[in-house]
Order: structure tokens, then sequence, then C-alpha cells
């Protein structure tokens, strides 16, 4: 990207990147052929992340452009995930964003994953008794996870966040929400259970609650 004036010593670029995410520096909008950056007074510019501007969050690609529809993922999810881990996730420097589909919606089965990426880059080794636990719904739920060998918790662990939040909502909002991810999982379980396919997509949320919970609750003991 290149912008004019904007020749800046490396040390200070560098320690821009490391608060990013948050920063307040004073600066002002900049436009160029339809695409918005952000220009600080010292001629640096934010990237790579999210930025914190006038009270707003903005996320901004590798080259210093704002992405208009990528929203973070801690907003996409507010109401269904606990305030204090979508703030741990806003304020870590790597919060993971969600982009609109195409009906210009953020649903929470995409937010989700990627929040559960970032839980995962945060937590890489489990205590026992949550990797034991992890490995029960593993094999209880292989109708959802599968029966091979990447029926793993280590692949799982996104799909843990995004399938038990999509369904979260989708019966919280008695069906008017992530009904898409509802049916998809019905649609596994009917392989397998037929008729009880509903019972076994319901037990699959049930087990993914106190195993999300863990999960947050070691997020939680890092602060």
């Amino acid at each position: 990207m290149k912008k004019t004036g904007l020749i800046a010593a490396g040390c200070l670029l560098t320690l821009l990147m490391s608060h990013s995410v948050f920063a307040a520096e004073p600066g002002s909008w900049m436009q160029e052929g339809g695409k918005r950056w952000y220009r600080y007074e010292d001629g640096t510019y934010p990237h790579s992340g999210w930025t914190r501007i006038d009270g707003h969050y903005y996320f901004f690609d590798s080259e210093g452009w704002m992405q208009a529809d990528a929203v973070p993922a801690a907003e996409a999810l507010k109401g269904l995930v606990a305030d204090d881990i979508l703030k741990y996730s806003r304020n870590s420097g790597e919060a993971p964003m969600a982009y609109p589909d195409a009906e210009g919606t953020y649903p929470a089965e995409m937010a989700a994953y990627e929040l559960g990426r970032w839980v995962a880059g945060r937590i890489p080794r489990l205590p026992g008794y949550v990797a034991e636990k992890a490995a029960a719904v593993n094999n209880r739920h292989e109708w959802c996870f599968g029966t091979d060998v990447s029926n793993s918790t280590e692949n799982n662990f996104p799909r843990y966040y995004a399938y038990y939040f999509a369904l979260k909502e989708y019966y919280q909002s008695n069906g008017a929400k992530s009904a898409d991810t509802y049916r998809k999982l019905l649609s596994d379980a009917e392989f397998f259970h037929e008729e009880r396919a509903a019972d076994y997509v319901r037990a699959l949320y049930d087990d993914l609650r106190p195993l999300i919970t863990d999960f947050n609750n070691l997020i939680r003991a890092q602060h």
C-alpha cells in the first residue's frame, strides 16, 4: 500500500503493530480510490488487526485498508457469549473477525468458529480432566464429528464453539435464528439415528455446554 508522506522508522512501526488493536493515537481518516485508511499524526497507520478509533472498532488489513464488512467476532456474538470472554478476545491483540454472509448478517456458527480458534490458540494444552471430557464428547457424538482419526479435540475445537453457540441461538430464539446450522446437524443425526435425530442434536448442545464453560474458565484464569 503506497501512501504519500508515510515514511516512518521500522522500529516505530513495529511498536505500533504490538498495540494497534486498541491504539487511540489522534489522527485522521484518509480516502484513496474508494478505500479508507487511518493516518496517525506521526505518519504511521493501523494495520493487520482491529483498532479502536473514537470508541468504535475497525478492522484493517495487512496493507492498512479498512475492511468495512468485517466485525469482531465478539460483537457478532454479543448476547450469546459471556461478556468477559468477549472482552478478553477484543483486548488480546488478536481479536478474531467475522464476515457477513450473502444476506449481510453474521451467522453465529461462523463467528463462534473464529472465537473457538482464538480460544484454542490461548490454551494449547488442556488439563487432564478437560481433555477427558472433550474426548468423551468426541466419542459420544461421532455422528457429528466423524468416526476416523480426524475426530480429535484439536480438530474439533473451533467446531465445539461453532455448534454450541449456533444451537444456543437457535434454541433461545425458538428456531428463528441459526436455523441453517440446526438443519445441517439434524440431517447428520438423521443419517445415524433417524427419528431420534432431534434428541441427539439437543444432547450435543447439552454436552457441549459444560465443555465450553471449562474452556472459558481456562481463559479467565489467565486474567
